[in-house]
């Protein structure tokens, strides 16, 4: 199951509800200090208990027993079919101030069915309209019709769950059949009725299907674990001296899943047994190796333990067989060996990772291995994280970034901005906004695509990985040359080979393109969006024209109300976005708000799962773009 949202109300800051969205394996929390980013992070970790809250945990002026946190999961096929529920159910996670967590589905859960209880009713009511029938079964009990249909009536007016006094009831009925077997036999409206109240029985003491599904579910909710700054700081050596008055959160959790203790370690020190040591060694590296080997198995990498009288070193091993010592590799990668650890340890499959403050004690140049590494990563189902730092945000930077806002009337009270892009400003301001900074200071540091505007950053890496079958681009689109081609041209080096330059095919494009050339960027790092037709020339036409259609009404019902929805005939082949906004501008009287289509389209998405956005037809041309755009920054 994913985690696509989590709701808070009443929580800390949270006074008002608040929902931040969670769709996507990488997910960046930005905003102010004292924002309410750690409290996202706790009220997340927090769903994994049943224990109460803290009363400080109740937001200013709130009541504890408004206090909610809900998390919302999307079932998957198999989840669906163990849960006896219909594809696709979203499964909805509250926990409450005083700890008790309550689930919900979305569609309902199905109720019970109770067909067999009309049944019974019937069945009972024909064999009783034998007065025969009727004599023989008072030899057993002399007030037999009045139990009987005491019991049926009861049963035919009672809820999704027939109460305990009414199903034990049920069973004395059943039980009074087993004791006229031969009229059973012979009579089969007596045979009727008694397999209608055996049947009754069982099928009551079921549980609903609501019930089944929480039961079945419940231990299928993915875990929440706070990675904190002591379990990623693993170390490459540690001396055995220090390890008798504890070891460190992030060894010892290397130490449980190569099935070493630390006592049994220093004994062998102790006695200076080194044959020992390597016996223990042996053991603990063939665990450690099958362990990383099933965790990353792309690589061939596994890890290592080196143990001497005097350290315990942690080794990384290559396909080779070449042995180097932890600190010798990367941030990305040394980081990768304590998460897997840390997951481990605590027994969590495929749990859901989260990072307060990513970036510290890293370079900045460092924080973007760290963000690959937990893109590549396929020990946490997802990771949310906390940042300040734009060297540490996700490749995504439109659907991958959350905006943790105070409220400018309340000081104390925050909001989450899933949209933040359709905030006023242009280029990469939102994002500065986000991240505290007060000046242009965002230069990427990885590879990255600088694009026009924030809806084609918006919907540029769903339609590449889809167009490349990829769940990874390895770069970042960033919006802004539609306003800054000219000031961007000359501060960038000739040769920035991590920058790459994307516009559309049409005459805007064309000029910024010129001004790009003009200020020094070569030729082969700017390229032009096009069909070979030239029918499609903005990151919109390559949209599935359903999808887009259907972005554009919703947002005209949103905004104008009783306007006429546009019709598929809106949508040409040629220049479809660009017939589109002539359209929404004769029926809405305003431009249609490309951020916020952009915004529907994935909102779209997030809602059908498996839903493609890709234009089918032009699925292969946007394929190519994105090779050459990759062929570009590789080179």
């Amino acid at each position: 199951m994913e985690l696509f949202s989590v709701t808070l109300e009443g929580y800390r800051r949270f006074h008002d509800r608040t929902m931040l969205r969670t769709n996507g394996k990488l997910l960046a929390l930005v905003g102010p200090n004292e924002a309410g980013k750690s409290s996202v992070l706790a009220a997340l970790s927090s769903i994994n208990t049943t224990e109460a809250l803290e009363p400080e945990d109740v937001a200013r002026g709130a009541n504890p027993a408004d206090l909610e946190i809900v998390a919302s999961f999307l079932l998957d096929h198999k989840e669906c079919a163990a849960a006896r529920l219909p594809y696709p159910t979203w499964l909805q996670v509250h926990k409450k101030h005083d700890g008790k967590r309550l689930f919900g589905f979305r569609p309902a859960a199905p109720g019970r069915d109770v067909s067999h209880r009309a049944i019974l009713v019937a069945a009972t009511e024909k064999m009783l309209e034998s007065e025969q029938i009727e004599e023989a079964l008072n030899a057993v009990d002399d007030d037999i019709r009045e139990r009987l249909e005491c019991v049926s009536a009861e049963l035919a007016e009672a809820g999704q769950t027939a109460s305990k006094q009414l199903q034990e009831a049920l069973k004395e009925g059943a039980d009074l059949f087993e004791q006229v077997p031969d009229l059973v036999e012979r009579d089969r409206r007596v045979r009727d009725a008694a397999q209608a109240w055996s049947a009754a029985v069982e099928l009551e003491a079921m549980p609903t299907p609501v019930r089944h599904a929480i039961d079945t579910l419940d231990e299928m909710v993915p875990t929440f674990l706070l990675f904190d700054q002591e379990a990623r700081q693993l170390k490459s050596s540690y001396q055995m001296s220090t390890l008798s008055s504890g070891v460190p959160a992030p060894l010892g959790a290397l130490l449980e899943i190569a099935g070493l203790g630390a006592t049994e370690i220093l004994a062998a020190v102790t006695a200076a047994d080194v044959p020992e040591l390597a016996t223990l060694e042996r053991r603990a590296n063939r665990s450690l190796e099958a362990a990383f080997k099933e965790a990353w198995h792309q690589s061939g990498i596994t890890v290592a333990l080196r143990l001497s009288l005097s350290d315990v070193e942690v080794h990384i091993v290559n396909q080779d067989e070449r042995y180097t010592r932890l600190a010798e590799r990367s941030d990305g990668l040394r980081q990768f060996v304590a998460l897997h650890a840390f997951a481990a340890q605590r027994h969590a499959d495929r749990p859901i990772l989260l990072i307060d403050e990513a970036e510290q004690r890293l370079h900045y140049d460092t924080q973007a291995d760290l963000v690959q590494m937990l893109m590549r990563q396929t020990v946490a189902s997802k990771v949310i994280y906390t940042t300040h730092s734009a060297g540490c945000l996700p490749e995504d930077l439109g659907h991958g970034v959350r905006l943790v806002q105070p409220d400018p009337d309340r000081q104390s009270c925050s909001r989450v901005v899933n949209k933040f892009w359709a905030a006023n400003g242009s280029g990469i301001s939102p994002l500065l906004f986000g991240l505290g900074a007060t000046t242009l200071a965002f230069f990427p540091t990885r590879r990255a695509v600088c694009v026009e505007g924030p809806a084609d950053m918006l919907l540029y890496p769903a339609m590449f990985r889809e167009a490349l079958g990829e769940q990874s681009l390895g770069f970042q689109f960033v919006p802004g040359l539609s306003t800054s081609a000219r000031a961007l041209a000359p501060i960038l080096p000739a040769d920035a080979a991590n920058i790459a330059f994307l516009i559309d095919g049409d005459d805007g494009g064309k000029g910024i393109a010129r001004d790009l050339v003009a200020g020094g960027v070569p030729d082969a790092r700017v390229l032009v969006l096009e069909a070979a037709n030239r029918h499609a020339v903005e990151i919109e036409d390559f949209v599935e024209p359903a999808l887009l259609l259907q972005a554009a009404n919703a947002l005209l019902a949103r905004h104008h109300a009783g306007a006429q929805p546009l019709a598929r005939t809106h949508l040409p082949s040629r220049r479809r976005m660009e017939a589109l906004e002539a359209a929404y501008r004769v029926t809405a009287g305003v431009d249609l708000p490309k951020v916020e289509l952009a915004y529907e389209i994935l909102d779209l998405l997030d809602a059908e799962p498996g839903r493609r956005i890709l234009d089918e037809r032009r699925r292969s041309a946007l394929g190519e773009l994105a090779r050459r755009v990759k062929l570009a920054l590789a080179s």
